[in-house]
């Protein structure tokens, strides 16, 4: 703000008591220097025309005062939020690592479930080992609360909040998974561990277009091309998925679920 006295001067004859006293006045002025008659009434009635003007003016400076600290006070609240929202986004590619590496153990898990379900009848030593290594830290909930809640593009909170719907329901689905003796039953179509091991590739994609927006400022869409680049992304991984097309038709299902009726993956 270049001239923010000049700015406040002018808000201030813009209010409405103020401009009431000055017409008021200017009135008052013009009618005594061209009529004679106005003069005589003026000099009559002086007393309660300058008490009302001055009343006029007085509560121009009252008003004047509550739309100044007002405005005061929301300058004070955007600045707040933007240096909150620049903390966040400081923090944002840590937890976006955080985040990414717990999609890579949801997808290889979610893929390796059949060659070991037999530790599943060791008491919870499999399900308390997976959970420390799918598990977010509050630091990165916290920055993640933060973006959602001081960002001013709303395509970003968002998707954001889309990641951790996602991330929450796949974890717990998977978690189930390693409870010993329990049987989850999947509803949906395709085989169920790949389907859910697509989810978490897409929760991956989510991460890898917040990834380019931290670097960029560009939120790029989420398609069922980068869900596939993000069920590859970790080489161990995927040499045990083994011919990615046969993936493909869970590609498939899981964009008909969430991607074409969501616009948070689909705005870019």
């Amino acid at each position: 703000m270049r001239y923010p006295l000049f700015k406040h001067f002018c808000s201030y004859l813009l209010n409405t008591p103020m401009g009431l006293a000055i017409g008021i006045i200017f009135t008052c002025v013009l009618g005594v220097v061209f009529d004679d008659d106005f003069f005589v009434g003026f000099t009559k009635h002086y007393t309660f025309v300058v008490s009302a003007s001055l009343s006029l003016v007085v509560a121009s400076f009252a008003v004047a005062g509550v739309f100044s600290n007002i405005a005061s006070q929301r300058e004070k609240d955007e600045d707040s939020r933007k240096r909150k929202l620049l903390a966040a986004r400081a923090r944002l590619p840590l937890a976006l690592a955080e985040m990414s590496k717990a999609c890579t153990e949801g997808v290889r898990l979610t893929v390796e479930y059949p060659s070991i379900q037999s530790d599943l009848t060791k008491p919870h030593s499999l399900l308390d080992k997976s959970a420390v290594k799918l598990r977010l830290s509050e630091e990165t909930y916290r920055t993640l609360e933060q973006v959602i809640e001081f960002h001013d593009n709303v395509d970003v909170a968002q998707r954001v909040v889309r990641f951790l719907q996602l991330y929450q329901s796949s974890t717990q689905r998977l978690l189930a998974q390693f409870e010993p003796r329990k049987l989850i039953q999947y509803w949906g179509e395709g085989n169920p561990m790949r389907v859910r091991a697509v989810e978490w590739a897409l929760v991956q994609a989510i991460v890898i277009s917040l990834f380019r927006y931290s670097r960029e400022g560009i939120l790029p869409p989420v398609t069922p091309d980068t869900v596939r680049t993000a069920l590859q992304l970790d080489q161990q991984t995927s040499l045990k998925i083994g011919n990615i097309d046969d993936y493909q038709k869970d590609i498939q299902a899981v964009h008909r679920r969430y991607l074409e009726q969501d616009n948070a993956f689909n705005r870019t």
